[in-house]
């Protein structure tokens, strides 16, 4: 059972951040070649993304969610990515609603915040 959890919290983490960086890599200016080359490797490899319709616009702060048992690395690694793209992360305990940029960083079937 705790092997399972672990195996559920690590591909929640994943796809989460995976999610993250693609909506982030979609409005980032384009970067030099040198730049391009230190990718961020995300373990494990990501099974299924769900992609909405739509846009969203990303603003100068972003609301950040993070559900319970989500690690300081993961936490580390979202505003790392959010400083790159001269952002500035604001934790909340709910995303504030529209019209500003919320993260919601969850784990699969904990009917938090990122399952609503």
């Amino acid at each position: 059972m705790q092997c399972n959890v672990k195996k559920r919290l690590r591909a929640a983490l994943a796809a989460c951040a995976c999610g993250c960086a693609l909506l982030l890599a979609a409005a980032a200016p384009a970067q030099s070649a040198y730049a391009a080359q230190a990718a961020y490797k995300l373990y494990p490899t990501p099974h299924k993304l769900d992609m909405g319709e739509g846009s969203q616009t990303l603003r100068s702060t972003a609301t950040v969610v993070l559900e319970e048992g989500i690690d300081a690395d993961t936490e580390a690694r979202l505003n790392e990515a959010l400083k790159l793209k001269g952002m500035t992360p604001s934790k909340a305990d709910r995303p504030t609603g529209k019209g500003t940029t919320n993260i919601v960083v969850g784990i699969d079937g904990s009917k938090g915040a990122a399952d609503k």
